[in-house]
């Protein structure tokens, strides 16, 4: 060792040096790295080693016996006959003196300090103690050093726990929420920032001994929050904090009924992929609906198993939410395969989707029936290829046009048109192949051994074929009285059409002023509403009673304007066609369980009204956007509440039918009524029922804008509205939807009438 440190500073200097390398490393290894660096240049040895501590089991004799007697081992002339095989190493390899300290801390052993001179007698003296002082301040760097990094870790580790859906949370010794993740404020229709600071107990109702068993790690295995099952299990953090995982055993045991009724399904299968579309999991079904055995698919590459499953790969590349629906053909071993119905969905990086056996089999029924009535339709129907040539015809064709089947079959289908016409058809059949329908067109047609032209109003329907990607058209036309009516009528809906663009440039201006006006209104009331609450507080001096009176008055107006505004602006938005739906998926027993709705019972129980709501076993999943239906309840329960005094009011949700594709949701009441002839304005803006004399009705009943809104919502939905009532015996108002949302666009042309029957 050199004398680079004088005595009386030298035990300072050195622990100088070790503080150095501990602000400079971030890990005990890393430490134990420039350690073994600076050593040898502080020490002026040849050779300077921190060999890592071996896990007990595999620890040698030498490190063993280093540990064991915790001091310096010194041998100033090595030999052959060194004490251990590693010093005879050392020898062989030109070095005569060695000092080998251990590097520990407490328990904790992190290494060996070797260090290597190749003169003899070179360590002694203040060689030895300046080395032990610096080996034993490694050690208890190394050891901070190691819990540091095991404190970082466990912070990411439950920072990373915190993230996950199952709800969780931090509470102090008082059972006061510290910590909470979005999984436990959901549950409690707080955010997370709401959640902080509210009682633990006061939340799902525990009592004082309860919590105490919760803080010593006694899981509570039952607790019911709103008919919810929970089990909550709490575990020690430090003397200040306890961590609570709580699980919902209400939602675990739904979706495992649900799980097992998907798996007993005859016609679909479920299946789930990770990113790189291997199966990693397949319902159990599969065997008898598809005949693949479930276990020999794990870990195949799906897209493998299809055939063309390029167009796959295109509509689900990346990690974003995505859509596919197609027509498969899936190998499913031994040259055979199977045609099916494929609905895949990606989230983030996992694939989830099922396989339908179903369609295929009412395709082939549909086709067949499909054939039937086309032939005894009166009307004339030409079915052509996607190339545009003739595949049939109908009777009605034969008997309008006189041409035979035979006679037209394998043509273009423009020969039968006119010269302009059949440029025309051209042109919707590209329209038809792109949107599946084009509806209300006209044409002249020839008719054989004649040179007249007869009239048409004619739609074309694009028709898939099943599994194969051809698709077929029907031209399904209506023979017009006289080719100058078909005029009339163009001159007609021309001109209307002229008035439809004038009135709705009015509309138009009419809605932005409503929008612009609505606006600009909200910021002056937000800031008077602001105000307010300040005085009623007493933060400018403390009001006496009748003054917090009128402020409550003042408040209260305020939220009525707010709520008029925000009717309007959604009026507004409706009008104008800027409102884009968010479809999802919708559960009914779900819906009717939001907050908004559930607020009702509480209002009915406060007038002395029940509140009962009813979904039939047999109403499915529909596609429609959640929160607009959550409006169109509320707007329908709150108009139901207004107008009732006495009895109450019931939701019911059923199908139109047994086979219906629709869902009818009912709202009834034993309210006041609606007089036959203003039922047809209630769904107007700015529409109210006028005060009856012999009726009861409750003053500031509302703003009119609450049906219109509901209207315009339904009806965006693809759906209906409607209203039956008596006067003195209670209303129903009922919409109805399909199961999937076919969204109404905005169209220059009146939509056709809804022709489904309830």
């Amino acid at each position: 060792m050199d004398n680079t440190f004088m005595d009386g500073d030298r035990y300072d200097n050195l622990l100088s040096v070790v503080t150095g390398l501990y602000k400079e490393a971030g890990t005990p290894a890393e430490l134990m790295k420039r350690f073994s660096t600076k050593m040898q240049s502080v020490s002026g040895v040849d050779s300077a080693i921190v060999k890592e501590s071996s896990a007990d089991s595999k620890r040698g004799n030498f490190e063993e016996f280093i540990f064991n007697t915790r001091k310096p081992y010194v041998d100033n002339s090595l030999s052959d006959y060194s004490a251990f095989p590693e010093l005879i190493e050392y020898y062989n390899k030109g070095y005569k003196s060695c000092m080998v300290l251990p590097i520990s801390a407490y328990d904790r052993k992190f290494g060996l300090l070797i260090l290597l001179s190749k003169q003899e007698e070179a360590f002694g003296g203040n060689a030895i103690s300046d080395a032990v002082v610096m080996a034993e301040a490694v050690g208890n760097a190394a050891l901070f050093l190691s819990e540091k990094e095991k404190s970082v870790n466990l912070a990411k580790y439950f920072d990373a726990a915190f993230n996950a859906a199952v709800p969780q949370v931090l509470i102090d010794k008082n059972g006061n929420v510290v910590k909470a993740n979005k999984g436990y404020a959901n549950l409690f229709d707080y955010s997370v920032r709401e959640a902080i600071g509210k009682s633990f107990a006061n939340n799902f109702k525990l009592g004082e001994q309860e919590m105490k068993e919760l803080f010593a790690g006694v899981p509570l295995n039952t607790r019911t929050v709103d008919g919810r099952l929970f089990a909550i299990r709490g575990s020690t953090v430090n003397e200040r904090l306890t961590h609570l995982l709580i699980r919902d055993i209400t939602e675990h045991e739904n979706l495992e009924r649900r799980l097992d009724t998907a798996q007993k399904s005859r016609n679909d299968v479920f299946i789930a992929m990770d990113r790189s579309f291997k199966i990693t999991w397949i319902s159990s079904n599969a065997a008898g609906v598809l005949g693949i055995i479930p276990e020999e698919v794990i870990g195949v590459n799906f897209t493998d198993m299809v055939k063309d499953g390029s167009g796959i790969l295109a509509a689900l590349a990346g990690a974003a939410d995505k859509e596919y629906s197609a027509n498969i053909r899936l190998s499913i071993g031994n040259g055979m395969n199977a045609d099916m119905k494929a609905y895949l969905y990606r989230k983030d990086n996992s694939i989830y989707g099922v396989l339908s056996k179903e369609h295929e089999r009412y395709f082939k029924e549909l086709s067949s029936t499909f054939d039937q009535v086309i032939g005894i339709s009166n009307d004339s129907i030409i079915r052509i290829d996607e190339n545009g040539m003739i595949t049939g015809v109908n009777k009605s064709f034969e008997k309008i046009l006189k041409y035979t089947q035979e006679e037209v079959y394998g043509k273009p289908v423009t020969n039968m048109y006119g010269t302009a016409d059949g440029q025309k058809l051209s042109s919707y059949i590209s329209m038809a192949k792109k949107n599946g329908i084009v509806t209300d067109m006209f044409g002249n047609m020839h008719a054989k051994n004649s040179d007249e032209l007869v009239p048409f109003k004619f739609s074309i329907k694009r028709i898939n074929e099943g599994y194969s990607s051809n698709m077929s058209f029907l031209i399904i036309g209506t023979e017009l009285a006289t080719k100058t009516r078909m005029e009339d009528l163009e001159n007609e809906i021309e001109r209307r059409d002229r008035e439809a663009q004038k009135y709705k440039a009015e509309s138009d201006l009419k809605t932005q002023f409503i929008n612009n006006i609505s606006h600009d209104l909200k910021t002056p009331i937000t800031n008077i509403k602001g105000f307010s609450k300040l005085l009623y507080k007493g933060e400018f001096g403390e009001l006496n009673e009748d003054q917090k009176g009128y402020l409550k008055i003042i408040m209260d107006e305020l939220d009525r304007l707010m709520n008029l505004i925000g009717q309007m602006l959604d009026v507004a938005k409706l009008s104008s066609g800027k409102v884009v739906l968010d479809l999802q998926q919708v559960n009914f027993n779900e819906l009717l369980n939001n907050p908004s709705i559930k607020a009702f019972e509480e209002v009915c129980k406060a007038k002395g009204l029940y509140f009962r709501s009813h979904v039939d076993y047999d109403v499915p999943t529909i596609i429609a956007d959640p929160n607009r239906l959550i409006q169109v309840l509320v707007n329908l329960i709150g108009n139901s509440v207004k107008f009732t005094e006495s009895g109450g009011i019931e939701i019911i949700v059923k199908r139109v039918s047994k086979n219906s594709r629709y869902v009818r949701v009912t709202v009834k009441d034993t309210g006041i009524g609606i007089p036959r002839e203003e039922k047809k304005k209630v769904f107007g803006k700015f529409f109210q029922v006028p005060h009856r004399d012999n009726l009861k009705m409750q003053e500031g009943a509302g703003t009119g804008l609450g049906l219109s809104i509901t209207k315009e919502i339904v009806h965006l939905h693809g759906g209906k509205v409607g209203v039956e009532s008596e006067p003195g015996k209670g209303s129903e108002f009922w919409f109805r939807m399909p199961f999937s949302a076919k969204v109404k666009k905005e169209s220059k042309k009146q939509a056709p009438k809804d022709k489904v029957k309830e």
